[in-house]
């Protein structure tokens, strides 16, 4: 990370992906299964380190961006994307408090995740997967390929 400016771009693309897939994600699929799902959210987080960055909020990405969630083992595909970007948080939000020279946390709260409770936040969704029916498993991982694979095209493509 060299600037602020590729910081806020990098920001940019996880809002406007993780934004519109929060948004297709019932929440009334994902709250039996996932009790804490409501502070899992992420895009209330981006959007807050955002404009604190100084940055304008984006237009979150539309559903034919996104990958097909009509079913429980599809959100929890999905989600298995969302909730593994927090694993490495605490050492990408070292390096960019680093490379940026901040005095703050206020920009980066997206890449602290859960602090000090993210082994513990993982390991309650490792479960959930867990739980899933033997019939569900194969769907699931369909979706997380699906989601990383469209991800990986809207910051390649971006809108």
């Amino acid at each position: 990370m060299n600037s602020m400016q590729a910081y806020i771009d990098l920001l940019n693309h996880f809002y406007t992906f993780y934004g519109g897939l929060e948004d297709i994600i019932p929440v009334s699929l994902v709250a039996p299964y996932l009790h804490d799902y409501s502070s899992r959210r992420k895009s209330a987080i981006l959007e807050k380190d955002l404009l604190n960055c100084g940055a304008e909020l984006p237009h979150k990405a539309i559903k034919e961006a996104l990958p097909e969630i009509s079913n429980v083992a599809q959100a929890i595909g999905a989600l298995y994307v969302i909730e593994g970007s927090t694993l490495g948080g605490q050492i990408i939000s070292n390096m960019i408090r680093k490379q940026l020279n901040l005095n703050n946390d206020n920009c980066i709260t997206y890449f602290i995740g859960y602090g000090d409770q993210t082994m513990t936040k993982w390991m309650d969704f490792k479960q959930v997967i867990i739980s899933l029916s033997e019939t569900d498993v194969p769907i699931m991982i369909e979706s997380a390929n699906d989601t990383f694979a469209r991800f990986h095209h809207w910051i390649e493509n971006p809108r």
